[in-house]
């Protein structure tokens, strides 16, 4: 029957589309296609322009969509995919539209697709196509909006990165009206600044001369308005100044997280998860440093230099000896931050290796705590840790003086100040009216050398997140996304070794696996197998010789998609930290808890999962999670399975597992009419394979089933005797 219902829906669905294309015919001979065009639009024809709207904003050029992809998620994986954007189903619940970070694909109530873009400060618009209008969402009009939507995340660009190329990401999160709306409010608050002085002038001038108390009143009240303007304007001015930092964060660690996971897995052996956990951490340091270094402090203080105008204003012959006061300041906080700078590198440099040492005792407590091993553990710690604290509290002289010399600045400034008061017979009007300028002045100036610090900061964490920006992905533009694959395999000629130094592992090797042939590859300890499944999954890259999927090269292929058609189970695979159902679906989120069972009957573990306390929704923990091996294998054999791959790759994926359930599973696994690819130690898991390959050094020694290899008598019988307990 489900065949049967999918023919029927596909029929219909055609039906549909070509009763639409009549319609647009009709509609284009009445109005012409471009006003046609208006009226009968495809829902295919909806969600890739609502796509496209979106693809637009990311500054991306759309193309055309082949004409077999009708989903929405075929469409968006096939248009999103190669420019590295990711998606996830979110739902727009309350006063959503109050707020917009990023683009939104959605529907209207009339299943119209619609891309919601951010408008303006705050909020969303769409385009109606019908109306030739834009929408502004707003209480009324999201209404017309369904809950279900999809939001995106703009990637860094797909090539190595500089630290120019960061900056521009993170500036180019940022909308014209955010920063409108932060200078407004700077140059508005810096603008009430400037009414202290005068004010001050005027009391001390003739108020309080003339003891003119009627005036008094006026001014307090003037500087209680100002006083509550300036106090409301930095309240909007640090909002403003949040919603920018959230938005530049929220840009910066979707896109650092995409360019981890876009990785290429030789980029993994450099680094442990605890260090690279620390590292991703520092995209958001840099992120506020850069916002309140350059949007905050930065230009509050550039604004607030207009300040050194007042003083000259007020009393000329004070501005030598403020300015000589203020480069004082200056030199001093500037040797002080050159001196934080390399202590800084040093720290997070030191923290990212301390984190990836606790990430790894935690992770291997068990061990720790089998061979009791407590006292090395901590020891080894410790060590690690005597060099973190001692970059954090055992500073320079001159850091630790920074406080004791700023405010002996001050004194000695203040001092300079008063005897050239007193030496030019400043009037006390003009010295009060300075003094607030001058503080005011001040205060900028010394904005300027916090400045310096958290900008000077920007450097050592570039140096520490500069792997992952200059590693290239393995996504990247122009690469083929793969859509369907039949399971044929070739290598023509690969050869490849891990470094330059060292011999081949695998030698002029070639290789050609038909669709739906089950191979497997044997051979001793070091002969070149598990670097065989490395380089079919693209995890390699072969010095010379090519690989083909179907007739294509493997280095133009989008891995990505490639990999959703082939189903692995590697010697180190692992299960994550989450329920049953979730591990299996990992690679197939769209499907159902159904398939999950499905893949779990396949695997042989469906009874197992039965028998748990909460079944398919059962919590296992990061690595064994708490289970047998041999679960464990099988679960990792679902998970393989689940999204019903084309290609099947097993590196001892069985070794934990009896004949007799290996021999179930294999059964299944028959149904499935995929290209399997097993290797396997224990040689009496693959007499049913259609052809086995023995490999030596990286060449193919035997090739042939079960029983020629044994008849042949060579090097293959040789292994299968090995392990035959019941020959002498």
């Amino acid at each position: 029957m489900g065949w049967f219902d999918d023919q029927i829906k596909t029929r219909i669905l055609n039906d549909q589309e070509s009763l639409e294309q009549s319609l647009y015919g009709l509609a284009s001979v009445v109005s012409g296609k471009k006003d046609a065009s208006a009226v009968i639009r495809t829902d295919r024809k909806k969600t890739q322009d609502a796509i496209s709207e979106i693809l637009r904003f990311y500054q991306i050029k759309s193309k055309e969509i082949p004409e077999k992809l009708e989903e929405t998620d075929e469409i968006l994986e096939y248009l999103l995919r190669p420019a590295g954007i990711m998606r996830r189903r979110v739902r727009l619940e309350n006063n959503w539209y109050k707020d917009s970070i990023g683009p939104l694909l959605a529907r209207t109530k009339q299943g119209d697709a619609a891309a919601l873009l951010p408008d303006g400060f705050t909020g969303y618009s769409y385009y109606d196509y019908q109306s030739k209008q834009k929408v502004r969402i707003n209480r009324k009009s999201k209404d017309q909006i369904l809950e279900d939507a999809y939001c995106f995340y703009k990637p860094f660009p797909l090539r190595s990165l500089k630290a120019r190329d960061l900056f521009v990401f993170i500036f180019e999160a940022l909308s014209k009206a955010d920063y409108a709306a932060l200078f407004f409010s700077t140059t508005l608050i810096t603008a009430l600044g400037f009414i202290p002085p005068f004010l001050n002038k005027l009391l001390f001038e003739r108020i309080i001369p003339a003891e003119n108390v009627r005036f008094l009143f006026p001014i307090v009240f003037v500087f209680v308005g100002m006083i509550l303007s300036t106090t409301l304007m930095k309240l909007f001015s640090g909002l403003v100044l949040n919603r920018m930092l959230l938005k530049m964060r929220a840009a910066a660690e979707a896109a650092s997280m995409a360019r981890i996971l876009s990785l290429p897995a030789s980029f993994f052996k450099e680094y442990n998860s605890g260090e690279l956990a620390s590292i991703s951490q520092y995209v958001s340091v840099f992120c506020s440093t850069l916002a309140n270094g350059l949007f905050s402090s930065g230009l509050n203080a550039v604004v607030s230099l207009v300040y050194l105008f007042q003083i000259s204003l007020f009393a000329s012959s004070l501005l030598v000896p403020a300015c000589l006061i203020f480069a004082v300041m200056l030199l001093y906080s500037i040797l002080s931050i050159f001196i934080q700078i390399q202590i800084s590198q040093k720290q997070m440099i030191s923290s990212s290796k301390l984190n990836g040492l606790v990430f790894g005792l935690f992770s291997g407590i068990q061990k720790i705590k089998l061979s009791g091993a407590e006292k090395r553990a901590f020891t080894k710690w410790a060590e690690s840790y005597k060099t973190n604290a001692e970059l954090s509290y055992d500073l320079p002289w001159m850091l630790k003086m920074q406080p004791v010399a700023a405010g002996l600045i001050a004194m000695a400034g203040s001092i300079l100040i008063y005897f050239t008061t007193a030496m030019n017979h400043i009037s006390t009007a003009n010295y009060m009216a300075f003094n607030v300028s001058y503080g005011m002045a001040s205060s900028a100036i010394l904005s300027f050398s916090g400045i310096a610090l958290m900008l000077a900061n920007l450097k050592p964490i570039l140096e520490i997140i500069h792997p992952i920006l200059q590693t290239e992905p393995e996504i990247s533009e122009g690469k083929e996304v793969i859509r369907h694959i039949s399971g044929l395999v070739e290598m023509n000629h690969v050869s490849f070794r891990y470094t330059e130094d060292t011999p081949f592992i695998i030698a002029d090797f070639s290789l050609k696996i038909k669709p739906g042939q089950s191979l497997a590859i044997v051979g001793t300890t070091g002969s070149g197998k598990s670097t065989l499944v490395r380089l079919l999954l693209g995890f390699e890259k072969p010095q010379k010789g090519v690989i083909y999927y179907d007739g294509k090269d493997l280095l133009k292929l989008d891995l990505k998609s490639l990999r959703s058609h082939i189903g692995s189970v590697t010697q180190n695979g692992k299960l994550f930290s989450g329920d049953i159902r979730s591990n299996i679906l990992l690679a197939a989120p769209q499907s159902s808890t159904e398939d999950a069972w499905k893949a779990a009957e396949i695997a042989g573990i469906a009874e197992d999962i039965r028998n748990m306390p909460m079944g398919m929704f059962t919590y296992i923990s990061e690595g064994n999670g708490g289970i047998s091996g041999g679960q464990k294998q099988r679960l990792m054999i679902a998970r393989a399975i689940a999204h019903r791959p084309k290609i099947l790759i097993f590196d001892e994926a069985t070794s934990a597992l009896d004949n007799i359930t290996q021999k179930q599973i294999s059964d299944a696994l028959d149904q499935m009419k995929c290209t399997r690819i097993i290797i396997a130690h224990r040689l009496s898991t693959i007499k049913n394979c259609d052809r086995i390959i023995v490999l030596d050094k990286g060449r193919i020694l035997e090739d042939g089933n079960y029983e020629t290899l044994i008849n042949r008598n060579g090097h293959f019988a040789e292994l299968v005797k090995r392990q035959r307990t019941d020959l002498p």
